[in-house]
């Protein structure tokens, strides 16, 4: 059995001419993740309105992946903590104590999305400013 692909959604979110996409679906199981980051959002470029467009993308993305017959998993917390969680029954190691406290924890929590989808979900610890 061929081993899982995860491709990792970060900016490009479409699933359209997207090359890591076709290529790890010629290799076998894909798994498309999208990790939200709150740290990235608590920065003080972030806005309520970037993130809403971003959410929007994320939608979007989750429909063309539905149509292709795969879902989109979508988490919240540090990208090293999310895929440290999917690594915890390996050899792999983590490389602080927090992540390893972590992983014994329990699965990162997952966004939930219902129609009409993340667009009505709470942002991931933005501050709301109206001047940005």
């Amino acid at each position: 059995m061929a081993p899982l692909q995860i491709v990792w959604f970060k900016r490009d979110l479409r699933s359209v001419d997207h090359q890591p996409l076709l290529q790890a679906s010629r290799l076998g199981a894909v798994l498309p993740l999208v990790v939200v980051e709150p740290e990235f959002w608590r920065q003080d470029d972030a806005s309520a309105r970037h993130w809403a467009f971003c959410a929007e993308g994320l939608e979007e993305l989750r429909t063309e992946l539905a149509r292709l017959g795969q879902p989109l998993v979508v988490r919240l917390g540090a990208v090293e903590d999310v895929l440290w969680i999917g690594l915890a029954g390996s050899s792999a190691s983590p490389g602080s104590g927090a992540m390893r406290k972590r992983a014994t924890a329990g699965p990162t929590p997952a966004i939930g999305v219902s129609p009409p989808g993340l667009v009505s979900m709470a942002s991931p610890g933005i501050r709301s400013r109206s001047s940005v």
